[in-house]
């Protein structure tokens, strides 16, 4: 039982480092993954929420240790995967489809519509897959469509807030919520944003 005193706290229960530092060069468009290894499978069975908020840049580069009033706020989009159930050679797949064959996950890099008696392990279009990977996507858009109130400069970024939020979207005793992810969004300069 713990009984130390509480100002003399030496482990963190929940050791997941989370922060992230992610740049990206503004009108750059990524998706990122991001493994959840607090869940088995990243499915439907949970809510996801991914944002930015611009933080108060000084125009120097410096991380802002406060958010721009009345700043830009943006909601990303969080992609999962299809999970189609244990292989077979009969069914039909497509890209970004995930199966389960001989206790491991695959996930089909490649295809429409795609039929194949090959098994998933032998197959070059199948890769191992950790099923409790989601995909957070960054548009070209961020910091161009809403520019942020200081603009990246060619030796000094901007930054946003990011924090991806996972929450159940059902349980009868007590409905958990994780914040996994978070971390600063560094956009650097681009000299195509500039020229119409």
């Amino acid at each position: 039982m713990a009984r130390d005193r509480i100002t003399s706290a030496r482990k963190d229960l929940i050791s997941d480092k989370g922060s992230i530092l992610l740049s990206i060069v503004r009108g750059e468009q990524m998706e990122l993954p991001i493994i959840l290894d607090f869940l088995t499978v990243a499915d439907t069975n949970y809510n996801y929420e991914a944002v930015i908020v611009e933080g108060s840049n000084d125009g120097l580069g410096t991380y802002p240790a406060a958010i721009q009033p009345s700043g830009v706020e943006d909601i990303l989009t969080v992609r999962l995967c299809t999970y189609r159930d244990t292989w077979n050679a009969a069914t039909a797949y497509d890209q970004e489809d995930v199966v389960l064959y001989n206790g491991v996950y695959y996930k089909l890099a490649s295809g429409s519509g795609r039929v194949s008696s090959t098994i998933p392990s032998s197959d070059t279009l199948w890769e191992e897959h950790d099923p409790s990977t989601v995909y957070v996507q960054f548009p070209n858009t961020l910091c161009v469509t809403n520019p942020y109130s200081q603009l990246p400069l060619p030796e000094a970024p901007s930054f946003g807030f990011f924090e991806l939020s996972v929450a159940e979207v059902s349980n009868p005793v007590y409905t958990n919520k994780w914040k996994p992810a978070r971390g600063l969004i560094e956009f650097l300069f681009s000299p195509t944003e500039l020229v119409p």
